[in-house]
């Protein structure tokens, strides 16, 4: 079986005509914004209060296993322009685990994206921010987590 890889110049959706011989069908695309979300495999794997952070089975996933013992994270800086940005994390469980967002030497939560269900969006002045993956003290996790931040506006 072939495979087949298509890069959208354009955010939105759209379909992909596919023909073989006489019979053609259309598929429907969903072309995503650009990802922003440092990828963290540099500090793959570690293990961090009883928990261990390692490669996820996707590309950009983070693998996240044991029982923390103490508010567990793994973090990466990033820079930002001014825009409107929506923060997510596959597998999140809210304020148990999953990603967050905050001003680079702040303690105040700027975005926070918990769960699947939730994706958290909001406005961001131009800078440095921080971005973590996290596990909450005294949770047992066993989980591929797959954070993703992309600017909407």
């Amino acid at each position: 079986m072939g495979a087949l890889s298509v890069t959208g110049l354009k955010t939105g959706t759209t379909s992909l005509d596919i023909t073989a011989g006489t019979v053609t069908k259309s598929v429907p695309v969903r072309v995503a914004p650009a990802g922003l979300f440092p990828i963290m495999d540099n500090q793959l794997p570690t293990t961090v209060n009883g928990i261990t952070f390692s490669q996820g089975a996707l590309p950009g996933s983070i693998h996240v296993k044991g029982t923390s013992t103490a508010w567990t994270q793994i973090e990466a800086d990033v820079t930002l322009e001014a825009g409107t940005y929506t923060l997510a994390c596959t597998n999140g469980k809210g304020w148990t685990y999953g990603v967050r967002l905050s001003i680079t030497g702040g303690d105040d939560s700027i975005i926070s994206g918990p769960s699947d269900g939730a994706p958290k969006t909001g406005k961001l002045e131009a800078g440095a921010y921080e971005v973590n993956v996290f596990v909450a003290n005294k949770q047992t996790v066993d989980v591929d987590l797959t954070p993703t931040l992309v600017k909407t506006k």
